[in-house]
């Protein structure tokens, strides 16, 4: 069976630090409107093994 990730919040909004991979991983979210049904759909994207918190905060600036 796969080991559960463990994430720990660094000071800054959205990174994370994966304690398995000693990585950085970035958790951003966003909207998509649904011009169907008039209502926003919320969702989340991952990007993971950032090697350093600078290029962490890089990726979620762009």
């Amino acid at each position: 069976m796969a080991e559960k990730v463990k994430r720990t919040k660094t000071r800054y909004t959205s990174i994370y630090f994966n304690e398995n991979t000693k990585k950085y991983d970035v958790k951003y979210n966003y909207k998509v409107y649904d011009p169907k049904t008039g209502t926003n759909n919320y969702k989340a994207k991952w990007v993971y093994n950032l090697s350093t918190l600078t290029e962490a905060r890089k990726v979620l600036v762009d």
